[in-house]
């Protein structure tokens, strides 16, 4: 297979390394993810079925600090008492 100057993906390799984003850097914390393996939307509400985190809450857990960790966990709780398991 012959590569030529635009790669095997169809795109000059310097266009496609440059559209690639720095990734966010992971944040230690203390506070421990709600994850519990059930990773099922539920349509109705927006939220996992398993740990009450909306997507956005889901997706940027690794980059919060323990403050806004332990907001989302504040309202995980409240979530649980209305979101049907």
């Amino acid at each position: 297979m012959i590569d030529g100057p635009y790669g095997m993906a169809g795109l000059p390799r310097a266009r496609r390394q440059n559209r690639r984003r720095p990734r966010p850097q992971r944040v230690p914390g203390t506070v421990k993810s709600p994850c519990t393996g059930v990773c099922t939307l539920d349509e109705s509400t927006g939220f996992c079925r398993g740990c009450h985190r909306s997507l956005v809450e889901i997706r940027d857990w690794m980059i919060l600090d323990d403050d806004d960790r332990r907001a989302i966990m504040a309202k995980v709780v409240v979530r649980r008492g209305v979101v049907p398991e």
